[in-house]
């Protein structure tokens, strides 16, 4: 074990400590000779945190924050690689590794639950950071650079950052989110994008960008969090070291000024990309912005605010919303006290283009009824409920410790107390007291924060088919303005560096230097699997139970076979899922009933879990409940479940068209945002059942059915509604349910004895596997969605008879997509991420990319797999950084709640811990020629690929005209 070092020896002053039981440990605050600070959390958490945090308000739109995010990851002196970033992610045991810019700071975190693996990737951080090469090259590749077509000799302009943000720019939700914050603080630095307007990208010249990080990439700007298990032991000499030989610069001046509140309430109308005017609706969001304010305790206040209008289905704000038509799902977020200036924003998608004054007003109307009349105190003790139980629940959260990195940092950048927000019991008491002595508490808020506040915005986001056209119209003209004043030579030159650039991107990076990488042996890695405790128990049903410290909470899922019930009712099954707990029953309404359950649970929800069944063609499907609960309040639970399963309200045919059109407005605005997802799982739909339902239920086929299911909800209802209840009726009528337990095993017979009166309600029906089938299809999609960018799908299946499974697809995996996929699409082709991973059980091979300027190339390069395996010079050491990769995915930390559940899903699809065990003595033991062997047997089958490309329209027609083509939004 590590000794603790002495903090003066090391440079070190300690301004504050202090004991925080929530956080399991004490809280040091400490400031370096340098001016940097410290925050030291030590505690006996393994899976150890380390952050360097750096205030970076931007003054512009250039994102030039975003753009040295990514080019500091890019070489360091120490490690002149040019990704030593993805060198680590291809040898590390890191359950957390990236980097992120916020609007008002950045910071670069890293997590392992090794100690020697947690020292390396400390270390290559810290020279990433306040060492890097940040050479010209790296600037033009990250952010921007001119290229010339060969043929037409046009200009275009590429980078990693210009297509990301491009990307972002064709997102609604991106835009709204932008908006509200430019519009509702115009005085202050939030009027900028931190990411990077596209069009302001090409201005940022390598000067500014050099001088940037001089400035702001400084010791005394530095915020330094430290968390975990002997981590201040490992970490803090190594952050003496290089705070010594950071520099010391005058820090930079950020200017955190408030905006003024608005002498009255303002309107804006901004647009958002579609493809067509047929069904023109528009985003409409009000939005309220006060002073600062950032007190952990009245943070606290406003979470529980946040729950009484929004948290629930029957929370007051969201209920009028959602009942009056007006549109079609809830957009907004609440309260936001990430920056320094609080704001809230909440509102609806798909109104009409003439009810934005409507949705205003009624949103004011509900504020002002709830001051009149009074909060009842069944919804604020829901309300109450709820937020405790959520904060008491993040100590079973797997990254307990990144939780409290982002807490500190939203008021440490600021130089405020960064330990204060982790006292949540001190909070919590004081709030209470605080009610008991003002029973109008609340009601007062909402009077002070919205209604007698003036700082208000109504954000009209619009729909505009000509909206992408109009930016790269602009962009068009900026690059016919360059090259009016290019000559010949000029031309040249510049073809000549996009060719230098593009050389660049292929050359190997020097072996040396990936061998000064501090680096994991195979011996530092643990040889077996982590097991879930887990027991059959045979009571009035099956129950598998599972003895694990859960801090007194109890994680509770029911599940009924699904596999007897007709195929195509499942999509109705999902929809049922859905309304379980969102449309009340013949007892109570959906508003009190979703009361009730916040007021006794953390949670109470439905899913389908669907999955193939291992050594078999079988696809297992099962409807399953879902709880959490502080034991106290198990019995509450059954008596839900059982009343929801039993009454549920199927015949509000308002209120189900509500949730049907929220669920489908909330799929289509996934759409960009999770394209290569998609499109995988489109691409892999066609081979297999459990792919195709996948898709059908969870992707571009579920936007398909909820669209339809709304249009028979709307024209049969009679239809509809009895469907859901013929799915109703089959759960009720079979006895093939399973309770799956997570807690202590002291707390199980409490579960038994609640759960006996719900199993009395079962049927006896053993309902025996209906005829599932569908057809297998082949052909590629093209799929337009309003974008610039692409999302581009490749799957095809891998026999088991001509490749039985073995671990080592594990370690290719990562080995690809570490190497070839990030070089070949990201760094040469400019897409913003890439994917490849394999089903074992469905025999699936698939390959995608993310935010992607091409479709052809893209293909092209998919179609190098097979050559690419068998011709790589695969040394010893790219295996073992894969192997090395490979197991720290494997062993990525797990809540309490997701181990009993995966224990559960294990459990149904016949995957014993046994077999997880095997496959990983293959990995650890995999061989160069187990990696080169796999060529063979994908090559050919990839000829079977299916294509799926989510995209711009023009991409996909000029580059891909196979496809056929699909308007989706």
């Amino acid at each position: 074990m590590p000794q603790s070092p002495s903090f003066d020896a090391l440079g070190f002053r300690e301004l504050r400590r202090q004991s925080v039981k929530e956080l399991g440990g004490e809280i040091r605050l400490l400031r370096h000779t340098s001016g940097a600070e410290v925050l030291v959390v030590d505690n006996d958490d393994t899976n150890r945190v380390f952050c360097i945090g750096l205030r970076t308000p931007p003054t512009n739109a250039t994102g030039v924050e975003h753009i040295m995010e990514h080019s500091v990851l890019s070489g360091s002196k120490r490690y002149p690689l040019r990704d030593p970033f993805v060198e680590m992610v291809k040898s590390s045991l890191y359950t957390f590794l990236n980097a992120m810019t916020f609007p008002d700071r950045t910071i670069y975190p890293v997590a392992s639950q090794n100690g020697a693996d947690f020292a390396n990737l400390t270390r290559v951080y810290l020279d990433a950071v306040y060492a890097p090469l940040i050479t010209e090259d790296t600037f033009k590749r990250e952010a921007w650079h001119y290229e010339v077509d060969a043929e037409t000799k046009a200009l275009r302009l590429s980078g990693v950052v210009f297509n990301e943000m491009k990307g972002n720019y064709s997102n609604p939700m991106a835009l709204l989110s932008d908006g509200v914050t430019q519009e509702l603080f115009p005085e202050t630095f939030l009027r900028f994008d931190s990411g990077g307007d596209p069009l302001c990208i090409p201005d940022l010249s390598y000067q500014a960008f050099s001088a940037f990080h001089k400035q702001y990439y400084s010791a005394p700007n530095s915020r330094i969090f430290i968390y975990g298990k002997d981590a201040v032991a490992i970490a803090l000499p190594l952050v003496r070291e290089y705070l010594e030989s950071a520099g010391q610069v005058e820090p930079p001046r950020c200017d955190w000024g408030l905006q003024q509140p608005f002498a009255a309430p303002r309107r804006v109308e901004r647009s958002y990309p579609v493809d067509s005017l047929d069904d023109p609706k528009s985003f409409v969001v009000l939005n309220w912005g006060y002073a600062q304010r950032k007190d952990p305790s009245f943070i606290l206040l406003l979470r529980v605010l946040e729950e009484v209008l929004l948290g629930s289905d029957g929370a007051p704000l969201r209920k009028a919303l959602i009942q009056s038509g007006l549109g079609e799902g809830i957009v907004g977020h609440g309260f936001d006290a990430g920056c320094h200036q609080l704001y809230f924003s909440f509102g609806l998608q798909g109104v009409r283009n003439d009810g934005a004054a409507q949705v205003e007003a009624l949103m004011l109307s509900v504020l002002d009824t709830l001051h009149r009349q009074g909060i009842s105190q069944e919804l604020l003790a829901a309300a109450l409920h709820s937020v405790e139980f959520s904060v008491r629940e993040d100590a079973n959260a797997k990254d307990k410790g990144m939780r409290a990195m982002y807490r500190s940092y939203e008021y440490w950048n600021y130089d405020l107390d960064p330990i204060a927000p982790h006292c949540f019991e001190e909070q919590l008491a004081r709030m209470r007291s605080e009610l008991a002595q003002t029973p109008r508490l609340f009601e007062e808020l909402i009077a002070t924060l919205f209604l007698k506040n003036n700082h208000r915005l109504l954000l009209i986001l619009k729909p505009k088919v000509d909206f992408v056209a109009e930016r790269e119209s602009k962009e068009a003209e900026r690059l016919e303005s360059v090259a009016a004043r290019l000559s010949d030579k000029d031309r040249s030159v510049l073809s000549a560096d996009a060719e230098r650039l593009a050389a660049l991107a292929t050359q190997p990076d020097d072996p040396k230097a990936i061998a000064a990488l501090p680096q994991l042996q195979l011996k530092d890695l643990d040889p077996n699997i982590k097991r879930t405790p887990t027991e059959l128990l045979n009571w009035e049903m099956p129950v598998l139970a599972h003895d694990l410290d859960t801090h007194g909470i109890v994680y509770l899922d029911w599940a009924a076979n699904l596999r007897g019930i007709d195929f195509a009712l499942l999509p109705y099954a999902q929809v049922l899922a859905r309304l379980m707990f969102a449309v009340g029953t013949t007892q109570c309404a959906y508003d009190d009933f979703s009361i009730r359950i916040a007021s006794k649970t953390g949670g109470l929800w439905a899913s389908l879990l669907v999955q193939p069944v291992r050594g078999s063609e079988r696809t297992d499907a099962r409807f399953v409940l879902h709880a959490k609960v502080l034991d106290a309040h198990v019995p509450s639970v059954f008596e839900l479940w059982g009343e929801a399963l039993t009454t549920l309200r199927l015949n509000d045919r308002s209120r189900i068209l509500n949730v049907l059109k929220e669920s489908r407005a909330a799929a289509e605005q996934r759409v960009i945002s999770e394209g290569m997802r998609l499109a995988m799982q489109r691409a892999s739909a066609g081979f297999h059942l459990t792919s195709h339902i996948s898709d059908m239920l969870g992707g571009i086929g579920a936007i398909e059915g909820l669209r339809a299911m709304i249009k028979e909800a709307e024209e049969s209802w009679p239809v509809f509604q009895g469907k859901l209840e013929a799915v109703q009726r089959y759960l009720l009528s079979g006895k093939d349910w399973l309770l799956n337990i997570s807690c202590a095993k002291s707390g199980w017979e409490r579960v038994r004895q609640s759960a006996q009166p719900l199993s009395g309600l079962m049927g006896k029906a053993i309902h025996p596997d209906a005829e599932w089938r569908f057809e297998p299809k082949v052909t590629g999609e093209g799929i337009y969605v309003p974008s610039d960018m692409n999302y581009v799908a490749q799957s095809f299946v891998l026999p088991e008879a001509r490749a039985p499974y073995h671990g080592s697809m594990l370690v290719l995996l990562n080995a690809l997509w570490s190497s070839w996929l990030w070089n070949r699409i990201r760094v040469q082709g400019g897409a913003y991420g890439s994917a490849c991973i394999f089903n074992r059980d469905t025999r699936i091979f698939s390959l995608g990319s993310y935010r992607d300027p091409h479709v052809a190339r893209t293909l092209e390069v998919f179609g190098e797999l097979s050559r690419q395996i068998e011709t790589q010079a695969w040394n010893d050491d790219d295996v073992r950084r894969a192997i090395i990769g490979c197991i720290g995915q494997m062993d990525a930390p797990q809540t309490p709640e997701h181990r009993g559940r995966e224990a559960m899903n294990q459990f149904f699809s016949k995957r014993s811990e046994d077999d997880l065990q095997k496959v990983r003595e293959e990995v650890l033991k995999t061989t160069k020629g187990d990696i080169t062997r796999w060529a063979s047997a994908l090559g050919p089958c990839q000829k079977q690929a299916r294509v799926v490309v989510l995209g711009s329209e023009q991409l996909i027609r000029a580059q891909a005209p196979a496809l056929s083509g699909t308007r989706l939004l």
